[in-house]
């Protein structure tokens, strides 16, 4: 089930950064930075070696981006005095948020046959 999220995660993430290029009209790095996050929860959906991997580096990923995307957020709203709601700044959170929550919840799939 954990592989399953991953899965989709990375296909819904590469989706908007494509979607995001063509017809939203956001700015290159926006793009690029959805699909280089779809890539990494694609990896390891898809190609992660073993299944106890998967938990751990679902678990990190979503750590490493709400963290991140905090530090710059607050960081923003520091120096600037305002807050960031740009579509990076939503994804990381709703990615991040739902990947470690994910991780603790979801069971690790032995029946799936992956």
């Amino acid at each position: 089930m954990l592989r399953t999220n991953a899965k989709t995660v990375a296909l819904g993430l590469v989706t908007l950064a494509v979607a995001g290029a063509t017809i939203l009209g956001w700015r290159l790095a926006a793009s690029f930075y959805h699909a280089g996050l779809g890539l990494l929860f694609g990896y390891v959906g898809f190609f992660a070696p073993d299944r106890g991997t998967v938990r751990p580096m679902v678990f990190g990923l979503g750590v490493l981006v709400l963290v991140t995307k905090t530090l710059m957020v607050l960081g923003v709203w520091a120096m600037f005095d305002h807050l960031s709601h740009d579509p990076i700044a939503v994804t990381c959170f709703v990615v991040g948020v739902a990947s470690i929550l994910a991780s603790i919840y979801l069971p690790d799939g032995h029946d799936e046959g992956t």
